[in-house]
């Protein structure tokens, strides 16, 4: 919207006589919407030139009364738009192409001008960007996000940007930026999907449209896969809030599986107790952890059923859903079946131990064939001694 003006000027030379009269139209056109035209490929120049003018110029002075001048003269022709302001492509679009009053050959020779102007713009864009680039200053960082020098990896692994506000050629390593992607498009606070705009990492301000498909593009032919968030929101031609409305499912299973891998382990052990809580109905030996039990060897134990667990009971997919559930209820059920004091504090009858003994199982059990065996008796045995609950173990110690 900033270089509208540039492509006005080349669109106008297209239309002298409406270059000429272009000041004058536009006070007319903004109090009185009358003048007289010639012909009406004349007025409907003179009405596509003063459009984008109006966008332009609303866009840079951010005016709430030209803003709303805007709106209500599109809801006079029965056009809405959440937005004040159009791009010249809307406009063209709005005012030449869909118009019933407009001969098919005036549309034709409306879009050959158009296309003209446009490609003529585009070739000033070009030369002034490589103008730019060429001038640009070089990288202040000269190593990657985990501080390795860009001298020691490979170029195919790179990738250069241009950032027009900074006037500065950045570089990145791939994978930083797939991070970076991520991590902005899946954020999801309480699994709530809140996406946020990716931004440079350099300068906190976000990518530009240009920069993000250029980031799109050089992901594709690297040999790295494309993220799917990145993907959808290419799709959309990132624009963050349809983005949102349309893949909000899938920011939620991205944001699960993210959460997951980022867990620090007490987090992690408070799921997997809430876990064994909430499906405690699904396992035929209830498995009760003592609160001394080691935490890493109860996250080594049941790690991977989070996943299955969180997508279950968070899930916006309802076929993700029932999967999930039923696999987590077949799994955790297994794993009772086989290790059924699993977590649980043992005592011998005579009360002669001074400190609790507790059963640890790294490992799932799956085959009644693949039992533990604890001091001569079988896990699944039930000639155990004396089993019970950790508080009344506790008591029974003291």
């Amino acid at each position: 919207m900033q270089n509208i003006d540039s492509f006005i000027n080349i669109f106008s030379a297209f239309y002298p006589l409406e270059k000429r009269q272009f000041f004058t139209f536009v006070q007319a056109y903004n109090k009185y919407n009358c003048y007289s035209f010639p012909t009406i490929k004349d007025k409907y120049a003179y009405y596509l030139i003063a459009e984008m003018y109006n966008n332009s110029l609303a866009f840079r002075q951010r005016d709430q009364y030209s803003n709303d001048m805007i709106r209500y003269r599109r809801r006079r022709r029965g056009v809405f738009y959440d937005s004040a302001t159009l791009s010249k492509f809307e406009s063209f679009n709005e005012l030449i192409i869909t118009n019933k009053f407009i001969d098919a050959n005036t549309k034709e020779d409306f879009l050959l001008t158009f296309s003209k102007a446009q490609r003529i713009y585009y070739l000033f864009c070009r030369a002034a960007r490589l103008f730019k680039i060429r001038k640009a200053k070089t990288n202040p960082c000269t190593a990657d996000m985990c501080l390795t020098p860009f001298s020691a990896l490979k170029s195919s692994i790179l990738l250069n940007l241009y950032d027009d506000n900074a006037r500065t050629m950045y570089t990145f390593r791939i994978s930083d930026l797939i991070n970076i992607i991520n991590t902005s498009l899946a954020h999801s606070p309480e699994f709530f999907a809140d996406p946020q705009y990716i931004k440079n990492p350099y300068t906190n301000i976000p990518f530009s449209k240009a920069q993000l498909y250029h980031i799109y593009f050089q992901i594709q032919q690297s040999c790295l896969i494309m993220p799917p968030l990145f993907h959808h929101f290419f799709l959309t031609n990132f624009k963050l809030d349809l983005f949102l409305i349309k893949n909000q499912a899938l920011i939620r299973e991205e944001a699960i599986h993210f959460f997951v891998r980022n867990m620090n382990k007490d987090t992690k052990a408070h799921y997997i107790k809430q876990m064994l809580y909430y499906h405690q109905y699904d396992m035929p030996n209830r498995i009760k952890i003592a609160p001394t039990f080691e935490k890493d060897k109860l996250v080594a134990s049941f790690a991977n059923y989070l996943p299955d667990y969180l997508i279950a009971l968070y899930s916006l997919q309802p076929e993700n859903k029932i999967e999930a559930y039923t696999r987590i209820q077949d799994n955790l059920h297994s794993f009772s079946i086989h290790n059924p004091t699993y977590g649980r504090v043992i005592l011998n009858q005579d009360y002669s131990l001074t400190r609790p003994l507790f059963y640890n199982f790294m490992n799932r059990r799956t085959t009644a064939e693949d039992s533990f065996v604890f001091r001569g008796i079988s896990n699944t045995t039930t000639e155990i001694p004396v089993l019970v609950d950790c508080l009344e173990a506790i008591e029974a110690i003291d």
